[in-house]
């Protein structure tokens, strides 16, 4: 083989990567393209069912109000709201007769039910009450839970939506 029958550089192939199409080097592949594109693209191109742990028939815990009937401690509580046991609300003072909006609290999806405390801030946190929200709620309107341990009384109203 002569010299000049070889090329002077080697020869690469096409390069094909991803958002590329087969063949067609330097062709973005969008989700409308034919056959080419395998049908999960497609879906997850389209559609929110394709998102990890969505599912549109997940209901959503939707907290509206808290209200303090009675406080524990004489000065006033610094009550705070966990679901799932993570945060989701707290107060530095709380007395007998206020009402705290909590609807600017994003909703909160669970599956079949979704566990609520109220807790007082204190040497050692007290709590105040426990209760369990579960699905077969949805739709039904506002609900209301009331906490009354460690000699306190709390109202939570809170709504299971959609």
């Amino acid at each position: 083989m002569q010299s000049r029958d070889r090329p002077r550089w080697p020869v690469m192939p096409a390069r094909r990567g991803r958002g590329r199409a087969p063949g067609r080097p330097g062709r973005r592949v969008f989700a409308g393209d034919d056959a080419r594109v395998p049908a999960i693209a497609r879906l997850a191109a389209t559609s929110t069912s394709a998102r990890p742990g969505y599912h549109p028939a997940m209901p959503k815990l939707k907290l509206l109000d808290i209200r303090c009937v009675r406080n524990q401690e004489m000065g006033g509580d610094e009550p705070y709201l966990k679901v799932r046991n993570n945060k989701v609300w707290s107060s530095e003072d709380m007395k007998a007769g206020m009402v705290v909006s909590l609807r600017s609290i994003a909703a909160i999806s669970f599956k079949d039910e979704v566990d609520i405390a109220l807790m007082e801030k204190d040497w050692r946190d007290d709590c105040l009450g426990t209760a369990t929200v579960t699905a077969d709620l949805v739709g039904q309107g506002q609900q209301e839970v009331n906490f009354t341990e460690e000699g306190a009384h709390y109202q939570l109203i809170y709504e299971v939506i959609p």
